[in-house]
């Protein structure tokens, strides 16, 4: 990104309305996020299978940006807040915005993960969120929302249990509409967990009643059989009694 793009941007961030207002653009034919997968911040692939069926929260990072403290901080909050709930939080760093994460990844990670030790964030390899190099992942971001990313945790993107896209946040949107969301999206995940709970309840219930009644059955055909003699079992007649008395 060219210097005269980084303090565009940083205006927009600062003064623009800053709001993300667009719907969705979402079709099957773009697949669901857990589809996709990067490198972590290990050097290793990771499949985003391996965070299918937990609600996450995605964001571009940086060390070295006005908004590191607090963004971090929120991002610990939630982490620790939704830890048992399915939410998962996934960071991408990125150097696009006036060079502010220059390190290598083993320094990120010991930077970050040292300043807040209870952070509770998958972490990846350094990408490039904007132009011709855009990382696959964000690639899918801005076609479900479109828009370029404008600044260091300034995007931020909300995927359902389901790997479809809920929402795209801005910086003027607040933490706290965030997290609402986020609520919002667990409590999706809550309500269906319930309603196939009781689903497999009643299909237990349904599989011992028949089971029951089958038993029952089998049990009073079994005692009929045995109060009624077969056929080849005679009867002995009133003359061949008589005969045996005599």
């Amino acid at each position: 990104m060219s210097i005269f793009s980084g303090v565009k941007n940083a205006f927009v961030v600062n003064f623009g309305k800053n709001k993300y207002e667009g719907a969705s653009q979402w079709t099957e034919d773009l697949g669901l996020f857990w589809s996709l997968s990067a490198r972590d911040i290990d050097g290793k692939d990771f499949s985003f299978e391996q965070v299918k069926g937990s609600v996450c929260l995605v964001t571009n990072v940086a060390c070295k940006c006005g908004f590191t403290q607090s963004s971090y901080d929120n991002l610990e909050a939630l982490s620790q807040k939704y830890a048992e709930s399915n939410f998962r939080v996934l960071c991408f760093p990125s150097n696009q915005f006036l060079g502010q994460e220059p390190w290598s990844e083993d320094e990120i990670k010991k930077w970050v993960f040292g300043k807040w030790p209870k952070l509770q964030a998958q972490f990846f390899s350094k990408i490039e969120v904007n132009g011709d190099k855009t990382h696959p992942v964000y690639v899918w971001l801005k076609k479900v929302f479109p828009g370029d990313i404008v600044w260091n945790f300034s995007s931020k993107f909300l995927i359902g249990a389901d790997g479809k896209p809920l929402a795209r946040f801005e910086k003027n949107q607040t933490w706290p509409e965030i997290e609402i969301a986020i609520q919002e999206a667990l409590k999706l995940v809550a309500d269906q967990n319930k309603s196939e709970e009781k689903t497999t309840e009643k299909t237990t219930e349904k599989t011992t009643e028949t089971t029951t009644e089958k038993t029952t059955e089998k049990t009073a055909e079994n005692t009929t059989e045995n109060n009624n003699p077969g056929s080849d079992e005679m009867i002995p007649t009133k003359t061949e009694e008589a005969k045996e008395n005599v």
